[in-house]
């Protein structure tokens, strides 16, 4: 699924060919509610932080733009995907994301020892305002990565770690 809309559809698509279609029904209710608590806050921020998701590490960077249902997450919590001029799943160059600055810096990469110190440490990102200001953070890979259900979680996650002020209470 390229989109929470998606997700919907796949979770009542399997639940009717399983036969579990009432299951099904209540999944995607319980999750738009989730979401809808999520997006009402997110409404209501006005100075949106740019954030950048790395979903690769260096040195080949991997990331996504529009057209994915992780920047609609990043648009729902109330922020801005600093590549969401670009389209779908794409490998940005450092320079672009030290030249976009982000304000927050994601990751939900789990195959390398420390990501967040990785990201922080790298030659050339220590100017940007995510990791002059110490706001690199891990999100949970299952529930960032696969689209279902549990993209909850990793919304919360989000959430907290781009606007704690706002999330958290």
């Amino acid at each position: 699924s390229n989109s929470i809309q998606g997700i919907y559809d796949d979770i009542t698509f399997i639940s009717e060919v399983t036969n579990t279609k009432e299951k099904g029904k209540k999944i995607v209710e319980n999750t738009k509610s989730q979401i809808e608590d999520i997006a009402k806050k997110g409404k209501d921020i006005k100075n949106k932080k740019k954030v950048y998701f790395e979903i690769g590490p260096a040195p080949n960077l991997y990331s996504f733009g529009n057209s994915t249902f992780l920047n609609e997450m990043i648009e729902l919590i109330g922020a801005e995907n600093i590549l969401k001029d670009e389209n779908a799943w794409i490998s940005p160059s450092a320079e672009t994301i030290i030249d976009k600055n982000p304000d927050v810096i994601l990751t939900n990469v789990n195959y390398i020892e420390n990501p967040t110190d990785e990201i922080k440490g790298r030659e050339g990102w220590e100017n940007i305002n995510a990791v002059k200001n110490n706001q690199v953070y891990q999100i949970d890979t299952n529930s960032s990565s696969r689209p279902s259900q549990h993209i909850i979680k990793a919304l919360n996650e989000m959430a907290k770690a781009i606007y704690p002020n706002v999330y958290n209470n």
